[in-house]
């Protein structure tokens, strides 16, 4: 099965730099992380959202060029597997020009919301991410 990636864009702001007018840090675990919630929400019925959450159980950013004012960023995410109650999830940034400026795997556990424990990842819950 082949994953189905999902975009969107973003256009850097005063307010998402650093001191050195690059991109803060935390501004891109919060675009990842953004983007991670909008593929969930889109591709996912509303019942199962209602009866399951993510957590995240690590993540590993590389930094590969800095994004800085006005830059139109790309972002792209897919779920590279997902086994008993994790699931690993890709994401890039590249600009405007096709530059990559980071890569992110982030290791997210499933949650039953009303028992508050790990769920199994079924077929019914992974099936809509994948062609």
């Amino acid at each position: 099965m082949k994953p189905i990636a999902f975009e969107i864009q973003k256009q850097v702001c005063q307010e998402d730099l650093d001191d050195l007018n690059h991109v803060n840090n935390l501004r891109y675990i919060e675009w990842i992380l953004e983007i991670s919630e909008l593929h969930w929400k889109t591709k996912t019925s509303a019942a199962i959202r209602k009866q399951y959450g993510w957590v995240v159980l690590e993540q590993h950013i590389y930094y590969k060029h800095p994004a800085k004012l006005n830059e139109e960023i790309n972002l792209k995410t897919w779920i590279a597997s997902s086994k008993g109650v994790k699931s690993e999830r890709k994401t890039t940034l590249h600009n405007a020009q096709g530059k990559l400026i980071l890569e992110a795997s982030t290791l997210w556990c499933l949650i039953d919301l009303i028992h508050q424990k790990p769920a199994r990842i079924t077929s019914e819950i992974v099936k809509p991410y994948f062609e």
